[in-house]
């Protein structure tokens, strides 16, 4: 009898788990979504889910909600297991539409729900990895819908209802089988991390080093600690992979600087998407070259990111443009810097959407009535005393006011190229025209100002976000090979460039320096065996990283705004087409240079070579200007003021004037010469009440050309 029970028992145990399982479904309730910023949970109870372990075999399969928002795109929504792990269904979604009708999410639906649109009815796949799930973990429990709006104190939005469903055939859990690149992790603590303003969360980076496999699980060698994170970007918001602002802290909130993986200490830090570069490479291979070419631009690291245990892609580890010793080299300058040599650096100013405050050129740009707007980065303009403020719009405004000129020289008499880095200039030009980047010129520009006691000059640079280049934009011209990027007029209606390229265009002494810099950077930097030589090796070092990334966001062979066609269908071939392109783009250059290659060793100097000067009594050369042949010898260097004597000029060639200016471009001193009889050894009476400081000695020769150099008077 019992031999009999026992069988029968084991006959009926072996028919239940061959038999198919019954798809079992939960609704939940529905809430208001206050258009405060509050995150709201609505939690469903699931209860005899049999199996009680759910797997891709029987597991959770579909989610549906039925939700309204006067504008669907401030919806951030996830959904919640009673293990604790989460997947974000749908983030910055729909636009002003007002809703989700009857929609759905699968691991294996066909159409992603970035995709779709309004009133997105039917079955698609979540922005995140839904087969996470079926993890094994037991079902039943607390799961939660967690939703919050993205915009706060706008409106507020409505969860009509929802349902999860368990059944056969359901997701795949992402595996993660380690990496040997560095991991980054996010713990929120339950936050949202919005736009602004940014949350403090707890942070983590892994990096065994030696090639070694890095897993979320391992003990945080590189940081563990707090960050003060904030989504960020403009365009690029509207992706479902987030690009994240960073800055380390300490428990309080305030900034923590810290030197991680190869990075120099700091405390301000980007973790870059990528998300529209399907290369994953396009910023990375930019910032290389400027950095290559002898500039300053952010150093770049290949990371994989994790928010709060859930894999997110990889990402560019990035270094935010700042003024600091190993970045952005320039003085620091302080609220009481605001006279003489003080007050001459340094800046750093850009030219970009957005308003971080500045000032209107007074000199009208490319298409009419429309004129540049430079705003403030460094200082920041709360931080921008009112004569510092003035001092470089009055700079910038002397460099515009050579460049308006027809000969190039402002009304101090001091020709444009005399304020510039030319390098910076040729070496910015050449690496926007390379790429193409449709950005180029009008957005995401940076130019940054030497104090007088260093170079003293405006810099080009340095660069920032290049994902819509190198081929990657289906608009102004961005997908051609052929033809200059800056003769596209690309939205300058509503972002006026700056006219600094575009008249030094016009320039032989620009034309000449872009020449010469062009076939000397070609012959080495820029070969085009060099560049694809790192392309390849970088290809390489990300494979198995990208082959993860595409995994969770599966965009191979679909439109993301604006690659241009045709699409890639996978990694190798975006790599392919990317240097197929990029060896059109160079022969093109190749055959259309502008300027002539001839005294190279001449525009060579014409750079900012930084070396501090210190202890101005003591310094002997403050030279701006050029005087190799020695044609021109001004002295003394340095002057006190309780003992004023004269400024001597030796020249080999006729003069017409010489100028003594400050460094507002205002002239204090002229003395100008008949071509006629001059004597070889000039001079300057130096006026009782002129003011200490630092001065601007011009030499302006019968052919135009100019020498400079720099006189303090103490």
């Amino acid at each position: 009898m019992n031999k009999k029970i026992t069988f029968f028992a084991i006959l009926l145990y072996l028919i239940a788990f061959n038999l198919p399982t019954k798809a079992q479904t939960f609704t939940g309730n529905g809430a208001v979504v206050p258009g405060n910023g509050s995150i709201v949970e609505i939690p469903l109870e699931v209860a005899n889910v049999f199996p009680d372990k759910i797997t891709p075999a029987y597991g959770l399969k579909t989610i549906c909600i039925n939700a309204t928002h006067t504008w669907m795109a401030d919806f951030n929504i996830k959904l919640v297991a009673p293990d604790g792990t989460e997947t974000l269904l749908v983030d910055n979604i729909g636009g002003d539409q007002d809703g989700f009708v009857e929609t759905c999410f699968e691991s294996n639906a066909e159409y992603s729900i970035f995709e779709s649109w309004y009133p997105f009815t039917g079955t698609f796949r979540p922005i995140g990895f839904m087969g996470n799930f079926n993890n094994g973990q037991n079902p039943n429990g607390i799961w939660k819908l967690v939703a919050y709006d993205v915009y706060p104190w706008a409106d507020d939005g409505t969860i009509t209802d929802w349902s999860i469903n368990f059944a056969e055939d359901a997701g795949e859990p992402f595996v993660f089988s380690g990496t040997t690149l560095p991991i980054v992790q996010f713990f929120t603590n339950g936050q949202a991390i919005p736009d602004e303003p940014d949350v403090k969360i707890t942070m983590t980076i892994i990096d065994k080093g030696n090639g070694q496999l890095n897993f979320p699980s391992d003990p945080a060698n590189i940081y563990s600690g707090f960050a003060n994170v904030e989504l960020r970007g403009q365009s690029s918001l509207g992706f479902p992979k987030k690009s994240y602002g960073v800055e380390t802290c300490n428990a309080e909130g305030q900034d923590s600087t810290v030197a991680i993986l190869n990075f120099p200490e700091e405390s301000d830090w980007v973790l870059h998407a990528s998300y529209a570069d399907k290369s994953i490479m396009r910023n990375v291979l930019a910032h290389h070259l400027f950095n290559e070419m002898g500039h300053y631009s952010p150093r770049t690291q290949y990371v994989e990111l994790f928010v709060n245990g859930t894999y997110q892609g990889l990402y560019v580890l990035m270094e935010k443009i700042k003024r600091d010793k190993k970045r952005v080299d320039i003085a620091k300058l302080t609220p009481i810097d605001t006279a003489g040599a003080d007050i001459t650096g340094g800046y750093i100013i850009k030219v970009d959407k957005g308003d971080d405050g500045g000032w209107i050129s007074k000199h009208e740009s490319i298409v009419d009535d429309t004129y540049c707007y430079y705003q403030f980065v460094y200082p920041k303009k709360d931080e921008l005393q009112p004569k510092q403020a003035e001092y470089i719009q009055a700079f910038i405004d002397s460099i515009e006011e050579g460049l308006f000129a027809k000969n190039f020289y402002n009304f101090s008499g001091v020709r444009y190229n005399e304020y510039i880095d030319m390098t910076s200039f040729t070496d910015n030009f050449i690496i926007n025209e390379i790429t193409k980047n449709v950005d180029a010129y009008r957005l995401s520009t940076f130019f940054h100002k030497h104090k007088i006691t260093s170079c003293g000059k405006l810099s080009a640079g340095p660069l920032w976000d290049f994902d819509l280049s190198f081929r990657n934009a289906d608009y102004c011209d961005g997908w051609n090979p052929n033809g200059w990027l800056y003769e596209q007029y690309c939205d300058y209606s509503y972002f006026a460039p700056p006219m600094f390229f575009y008249k030094m265009l016009d320039d032989t002494l620009f034309l000449n320096a872009l020449r010469c810099r062009w076939e000397d950077l070609r012959t080495n930097k820029l070969h085009t065996d060099t560049l694809f030589a790192f392309i390849d090796q970088t290809a390489a070092n990300i494979d198995e990283a990208q082959q993860r990334n595409y995994q969770l966001w599966q965009t191979w062979g679909k439109y993301v705004w604006p690659n241009p066609q045709p699409l890639a269908n996978n990694y190798q071939e975006e790599i392919d087409a990317l240097k197929a392109w990029l060896g059109k783009r160079l022969k093109w250059m190749d055959e259309n240079m502008p300027g002539t290659a001839k005294n190279c060793d001449y525009y060579a100097t014409l750079g900012c070579f930084e070396e501090e000067i210190t202890g101005l009594p003591n310094t002997l050369n403050f030279e701006i200007g050029l005087n190799k042949s020695g044609a021109c010898k001004i002295w003394p260097n340095i002057l006190a003021k309780a003992n004023l004597e004269t400024i001597n000029i030796e020249t080999k060639s006729p003069i017409t004037k010489i100028l003594l200016s400050d460094f507002s471009g205002r002239i204090v001193l002229r003395q100008d010469f008949s071509t006629q009889n001059q004597p070889v050894s000039k001079y300057l009476h130096l006026p009782t009440k002129i003011q200490a400081g630092i001065y601007l000695a011009s030499v302006i020769f019968v052919d135009g050309q100019s020498y400079q150099q720099k006189i303090v008077i103490n």
